[in-house]
């Protein structure tokens, strides 16, 4: 059992990768298998906005992460579904994520990461 925390500063609207997935592990790689928790915590005070993309190999999911909230996930494997019209997120999907991106739609905002895996 694994677990890693960290503050990152977003401090332009670069996109970013927080976290990396794959079949083995690696500097903020985690083995999308092992992946048990990920929560993303958007630190800002005011009205930062973050946009989070996860991303699978084919498809993507952008979800707008707003100041003082956080996104959980239970797993990093089949999260993904894509449909006619959007992206689903759930226990369900038939996608694995290959990495989790950032970006802050103005100015410069921190970000908790928590990964546990096991």
């Amino acid at each position: 059992n694994e677990s890693s925390k960290r503050i990152v500063t977003l401090s332009d609207t670069t996109e970013r990768t927080l976290i990396s997935f794959g079949s083995a592990i690696g500097a903020g790689t985690f083995v999308t298998s092992a992946v048990k928790y990920i929560r993303i915590t958007n630190l800002g005070k005011n009205e930062e906005v973050i946009n989070l993309s996860l991303e699978a190999t084919n498809d993507e999911a952008i979800i707008d992460l707003e100041a003082g909230h956080f996104f959980i996930l239970s797993k990093a494997s089949g999260v993904l579904e894509a449909a006619t019209t959007n992206i689903d997120v759930g226990d369900t999907g038939s996608q694995d994520l290959v990495a989790i991106k950032a970006k802050s739609e103005s100015s410069s905002v921190n970000l908790e990461i928590f990964v546990a895996s096991g």
